[in-house]
């Protein structure tokens, strides 16, 4: 089962059946359409992953790509999680390319529990996140988080620090330490965040700051949460539409730009960086 936005799995075949570095027009320009998929719109070289740009045919990704074609060539049909009603050109496209039925089955999205089962740790109790949301008004708070894998630089960490304490704004931020650090390692906030920006906002019961992970599905699904600023991630991405979460997209690293540029053409919903 594939788990991404089907317009971006479709970018992948595209360029993997091409057999060439690219399978694009105009790729001496900032920008470029699929040749055999002219209906998915324009692209960013810069939205490209560094495993596509740097493909020639030999490299580990071109490799794995054509081991892994097959596969989807012979199968019975593809199942994705996603969902018909706003995906349906990346579906169609895998339909007419592969002559194989395609099938939306999403969202399909990990129960509480079995989150809970999965080993992660937070750095804050559910409970204590509910009765601190619980006295917040309805869609009154921003939820930040940029996934289990992602991080921005000291500079981008600092000034979204000021950015949500000059914003007067109630907010939860996953925080992880930033660029250049391992990302699993304890958080420090002296070095890392405005001085005293933790106490300030610990004592004017506007924010939070939570360490590594938090109860995701949990907190979107609170009635105070108003927007969820995100690296989209599918995971993530289908977690805030799920329960009617506006989404704040800045995208990182692999497929995350394609999302962006997908939710924000043909989802709406979403306003980022793409």
């Amino acid at each position: 089962m594939q788990s991404s936005a089907v317009l971006v799995d479709l970018v992948w075949l595209a360029i993997t059946l091409s057999g060439q570095r690219f399978l694009i027009e105009g790729v001496d320009s900032d920008e470029f359409e699929l040749k055999d998929f002219k209906e998915a719109s324009r692209f960013h070289v810069s939205q490209l992953p560094l495993s596509i740009l740097a493909a020639d045919g030999s490299d580990s990704w071109s490799v794995f790509q054509r081991m892994n074609l097959p596969a989807w060539v012979d199968s019975n049909g593809i199942l994705f999680n996603t969902v018909e009603e706003f995906d349906q050109l990346g579906l169609m496209y895998f339909r007419k390319r592969l002559g194989r039925p395609a099938w939306a089955i999403g969202p399909v999205l990990l129960s509480v529990d079995h989150r809970a089962r999965a080993g992660k740790q937070s750095g804050i109790s559910a409970d204590f996140l509910k009765n601190w949301l619980d006295t917040k008004p309805v869609s009154s708070v921003l939820y930040v988080s940029f996934g289990s894998n992602n991080t921005i630089s000291t500079s981008q960490m600092m000034q979204l620090a000021l950015a949500l304490e000059g914003s007067g704004k109630n907010f939860i931020w996953v925080v992880r330490p930033p660029i250049g650090f391992d990302i699993n390692s304890e958080f420090k906030d002296r070095e890392w965040l405005p001085e005293g920006f933790e106490e300030r906002i610990k004592d004017s019961g506007r924010g939070l700051l939570v360490q590594k992970w938090a109860p995701q599905v949990e907190i979107l699904s609170h009635k105070s949460i108003c927007a969820f600023l995100s690296h989209c991630g599918w995971n993530s991405v289908l977690e805030a539409l799920n329960n009617g979460v506006p989404l704040l997209g800045w995208a990182m690293a692999g497929e995350q730009f394609f999302n962006v540029k997908f939710l924000e053409e043909r989802v709406g919903g979403l306003c980022g960086n793409r």
